[in-house]
């Protein structure tokens, strides 16, 4: 029995405020809506403190949003921020919540956001509600919602697909207890077994090409559901309102009928009863934390004689090559095996990419295997001009860096964990000069770039330099151990910190 969706139940479950959580998956940060830190990694950079008890941030910037009044009954947000009294934002946004109405995203991009009301009446092939990222709330609303529509006399019309999977056993446990599974089936709904289902186009759930379809997750990037298919993302509201015409509608007038003392109760967690989730008697085992005092002398000095071997172990300090170069918006979140998807089917400007295609990873044996495949039906010449010097990507297979204006996330934490540089460019001349199969160096210590005589200077955090100098964080740790980041980073150090901690007692790590 699949009792979850990881996202679903560890921040409903584990997390807690306060806490600081890693995943290996970008969806990890739903576990801030209950108030901890929590921030979607690669996964070695998971492994990492599973093993050491330590990693790494480089501190972003960040942006105050303000949001003020009240929203309308059934349109709410996932989580007020409460920041310090003395916090400094890079930008300030205000938004007044009494004229937030009920939106779309268009496909195939999340943030092509319009009110329902300019989308009005399109015809729907498919609504699907569920997943990681729909609620127990938003289940309940959903449910709600078509009660009212059926009060009303609607009826679901014979024609397309009506989906409904809860991201958990418990929440669809607390569905069935509320009677509220009966309304989804006489709604038209299969109701499916806790799973990603069409938000990824898993297994038998997957879109038809040329099908529309609304769902209530967060991403919708071409193939998603399903290879040729149309996915818009909706409120669970909106996606159950139009379930039954199969017709986009704005939920408005049937949120305005709920009665909000039910609504209220439905959804107040201390109104959950023991049966809305199986008992469990596992045991919580956590990362041990940073250990400095157990190192002793004897580690210290292992520390120190590997420090002094680490230039021998560092790759070159300056790269040159030719650049290959790609369109903007490279969608590095599809990163999915799509044995289907060739060159002539994808935009000009999206490119997905992918390690090897479906074909080939049977029987795939290490990185040169796939290195051999790397892209071979969206660019089938990369991997032949990477091996002839066309190693720096602007916008694997002999890459050596990254260039872009900016990065997503998790791609550009993974790069020095991976041992490939990648560093963000803003200047735009940089890019009128640097034209597919330029010549161009990289200087590691003094941060500069050389194009065709031409120099710009970036910006590269020490940990990262180092990460990517050693050929990336596995690497790194079979050089220096648990003791990685200790090592790599000694001046970052606080003065004294090894003395100062060798005289505490032991003592369990604190959250």
């Amino acid at each position: 029995m699949k009792y979850t969706i990881l996202h679903t139940e560890f921040y409903r479950e584990r997390a807690q405020p306060g806490m600081l959580v890693v995943g290996s998956d970008s969806h990890t940060c739903s576990s801030g809506a209950i108030g901890c830190l929590a921030i979607g990694l690669g996964a070695a950079d998971v492994a990492l403190p599973l093993v050491t008890g330590e990693t790494w941030f480089q501190v972003p910037e960040t942006i105050n949003i303000r949001l003020v009044g009240a929203p309308k009954p059934g349109i709410g947000g996932k989580d007020v921020i409460l920041p310090d009294a003395d916090a400094e934002y890079a930008a300030v946004h205000e938004i007044d919540l009494t004229h937030v109405g009920s939106f779309i995203a268009r496909y195939p991009n999340p943030d092509d956001v319009v009110s329902v009301t300019e989308e009005e009446g399109m015809e729907l092939n498919g609504c699907f509600i569920g997943a990681c990222t729909t609620t127990e709330e938003d289940l309940i609303l959903g449910a709600l919602i078509m009660e009212q529509a059926m009060k009303r006399g609607s009826k679901p019309i014979a024609k397309g697909k009506r989906k409904v999977v809860p991201g958990s056993m418990p929440i669809l446990y607390r569905l069935r207890e509320l009677g509220l599974c009966d309304i989804y089936e006489d709604a038209g709904f299969e109701i499916g077994i806790p799973g990603c289902s069409y938000c990824v186009g898993m297994s038998a759930d997957q879109a038809a090409p040329g099908e529309v379809w609304i769902f209530s997750q967060n991403r919708n990037f071409e193939n998603r559901m399903g290879k040729g298919s149309i996915g818009h993302l909706a409120s669970a509201a909106t996606v159950a309102a139009s379930s039954f015409e199969m017709k986009l509608v704005d939920p408005s007038d049937l949120l305005a009928a709920i009665d909000l003392s039910r609504w209220r109760h439905l959804t107040t967690p201390s109104m959950h009863s023991d049966a809305t989730s199986p008992k469990s008697d596992l045991i919580y085992v956590e990362p041990c934390g940073c250990d400095y005092h157990r190192a002793g002398a004897q580690t210290q000095k292992q520390i120190e004689k590997t420090r002094l071997e680490k230039d021998k172990r560092r790759q070159t300090k300056s790269i040159q090559g030719k650049v290959q170069r790609l369109g903007d918006f490279v969608n590095t979140d599809a990163v999915r095996v799509y044995s289907f998807v060739g060159a002539r089917e994808l935009p000009e400007l999206m490119v997905v990419f992918k390690l090897a295609p479906a074909e080939f990873l049977i029987g795939m044996r290490n990185n040169m295997d796939a290195g051999m495949h790397c892209l071979v039906h969206t660019h089938p010449k990369f991997r032949e001009r990477a091996q002839k010097g066309f190693n720096i990507v602007v916008g694997g297979c002999g890459v050596q860096c990254v260039i872009a204006k900016s990065f997503a996330f998790i791609f550009q934490r993974n790069m020095p964990s991976l041992g490939l540089l990648g560093i963000t460019m803003e200047d735009e001349s940089f890019f009128q000069l640097a034209d597919d199969g330029v010549t161009i160096s990289i200087d590691l210590d003094s941060r500069i770039i050389d194009v065709d005589g031409k120099t710009f200077r970036f910006k590269l955090s020490q940990m990262q330099s180092e990460i990517f100098q050693f050929g990336g964080i596995a690497s790194a740790f079979g050089v220096f151990g648990n003791k990685l980041l200790e090592a790599i980073t000694p001046a970052k150090l606080p003065p004294g910190s090894k003395q100062e901690e060798a005289e505490q007692p032991d003592k369990p790590l604190q959250w």
